[in-house]
């Protein structure tokens, strides 16, 4: 999926501009959120032990509380700054570069259940686009065609392909207006919602995707999966032989793409 080792090195080294998120800088995000826990229950622990100290000895109970509250303020203080800065390290992922890239690699695939057991819908011909920049602000588009889909059943493939009427509405499509959400997982990979459009049928809905993106010099791994209901994209016509075989409408689709740089004036607009 990914390109060779000297590739991927030569990739890094001309991109450590666009990407200045490594996995050390998440890692000592993690420790830093660390830190700011244990920096609080210090302080907290020490007022406690300096307030039991000062009870035996017997001080004033005006000058034990100002000495805890001191110390209390000092602690919250600290919780604060190191919460301020794990706040503009959230930042610094969401307003991380991407450059434009297009699909290289990908399947669409769909968990379906009917009256005689489950299977998988799955296809590889998926394309698409999307713009480079602020991963904030980064827009594209992927499609997949109906007919290329399959359950390894040839009836059922001819019946789904009669219920999506592929004849009429022949792709499914996804808009990506934009990335939300974005948080640090492991390594170079960056939780997300994707906001966009997604068509069905020739029904438009607009979604919020929850997904895993890793990055790897100029490529781009994105994984997602999400339910969906038949019925709200009017797919109709899901029973057979009176009723007797039937596609349940509530699905699992899982996405999995992978993007690599685009070459120059590639459009993210799509077809």
């Amino acid at each position: 999926m990914w390109s060779g080792e000297e590739e991927r090195g030569s990739a890094a080294g001309r991109t450590t501009g666009c990407y200045a998120a490594p996995a050390a800088f998440a890692a000592s995000v993690r420790i830093a959120g660390i830190m700011c826990g244990l920096t609080v229950f210090t302080n907290v622990n020490e007022s406690l032990t300096a307030a039991q100290a000062r009870g035996s000895r017997q001080v004033c109970g005006s000058q034990l509380s100002g000495t805890m509250t001191n110390r209390m303020f000092q602690s919250c203080s600290r919780a604060a700054f190191c919460l301020a800065f794990l706040a503009m390290a959230h930042a610094a992922h969401a307003q991380r570069t991407v450059p434009d890239a297009s699909v290289v690699s990908g399947t669409l695939s769909f968990d379906g259940h009917s009256t005689v057991g489950d299977f998988v819908g799955r296809t590889t011909a998926v394309t698409g686009k999307s713009s480079g920049g602020a991963l904030a602000t980064v827009h594209g588009w992927v499609e997949a065609p109906v007919d290329s889909l399959r359950t390894d059943n040839d009836h059922r493939d001819r019946d789904m392909r009669s219920a999506m009427e592929s004849d009429k509405y022949p792709v499914i499509r996804f808009d990506l207006a934009g990335v939300s959400d974005v948080s640090p997982a492991q390594g170079d990979s960056l939780q997300a919602t994707l906001h966009g459009t997604l068509v069905i049928h020739g029904v438009t809905k607009e979604v919020a995707l929850p997904a895993t993106l890793v990055f790897k010099g100029d490529s781009v791994h994105v994984t997602s999966s999400f339910p969906l209901n038949l019925n709200d994209y009017q797919v109709k016509h899901l029973s057979r032989m009176l009723g007797m075989l039937k596609m349940h409408p509530d699905i699992q689709v899982h996405v999995n793409l992978a993007f690599a740089h685009a070459a120059p004036g590639v459009s993210a607009q799509g077809p």
